[in-house]
């Protein structure tokens, strides 16, 4: 039954990051490799969902407002950009009801801290 569940959830996620033109794919080749990169996303991630306006621009336009949340979060621009699909999908994650991926992507992250 959890299986299906997963595989329903990431169905649905594949097909909410496509409206954004996002694939796994570019998920995975955008994916940061250092941690300090991984931190920084995190970071801009965690100020995106304490700032609701933030996300609901997000979902109503379709497009990473990488300005407001290099400003809010302290990240550098640049790094944004060249993760944006990484972002894309982090940030559809938390906006809407993928808690088994969520609860996979807590699991995965315990060893990297923000800071």
């Amino acid at each position: 039954m959890t299986r299906e569940a997963t595989r329903k959830e990431i169905e649905e996620l594949t097909a909410e990051m496509a409206k954004f033109g996002v694939s796994l794919t570019d998920v995975a080749e955008n994916c940061p490799k250092q941690d300090r990169t991984l931190n920084a996303c995190k970071r801009a991630l965690k100020y995106a969902i304490d700032n609701h306006e933030i996300m609901k621009d997000f979902l109503a336009s379709g497009k990473l407002p990488i300005s407001s949340l290099a400003a809010g979060s302290g990240v550098e621009k640049k790094t944004l950009e060249r993760h944006r699909k990484y972002m894309v999908a982090l940030m559809l994650i938390y906006t809407n009801g993928f808690e088994i991926i969520r609860g996979h992507l807590r699991h995965m992250a315990e060893g990297v801290s923000a800071k």
